[in-house]
């Protein structure tokens, strides 16, 4: 457990107990608790959380640790990027305001402020099990 949680824990228990991996639960912008993964029928308000973890959202996985009056999450093991949150159908939304870049070796995929969607790639396929559908005012091949 890092220093910073020892002492937090140490100034709000008697004894910190063991750490325990659990799911964040967000009622609401302040309402936030951690459920344990191993029972799920507990669950305890955060009160405090190490600097480097970050902002909790609901869904997030994480290490808690209880002391009194709700428990310390000391690590995210859920890192989710500045500007993405969980949507509730567990889909992951990605904002930024000057675009965004997926990358993996040599293929990329821009998705820019301006509405253009830019994919590089040494070979870029599209397949489709159904129908494959271009909707635009002008479409150019080659």
């Amino acid at each position: 457990m890092p220093a910073f949680a020892q002492a937090r824990a140490r100034q709000t228990a008697d004894h910190a107990t063991t750490a325990f991996v659990a799911r964040v639960h967000a009622m609401d912008d302040v309402s936030v608790f951690v459920v344990a993964e191993d029972d799920p029928t507990e669950r305890l308000p955060v009160i405090d959380r190490v600097p480097d973890v970050g902002a909790l959202q609901d869904g997030d996985r994480v290490v808690a640790c209880p002391v009194r009056g709700g428990a310390v999450v000391t690590v995210s093991l859920t890192r989710t990027a500045e500007g993405a949150r969980r949507l509730p159908d567990g889909r992951l939304l990605v904002q930024a305001a000057e675009g965004v870049v997926l990358q993996a070796g040599e293929a990329r995929i821009e998705l820019q402020p301006d509405g253009r969607l830019l994919i590089h790639g040494r070979n870029v396929e599209h397949r489709a099990d159904q129908a494959l559908a271009l909707q635009a005012s002008v479409v150019e091949i080659n």
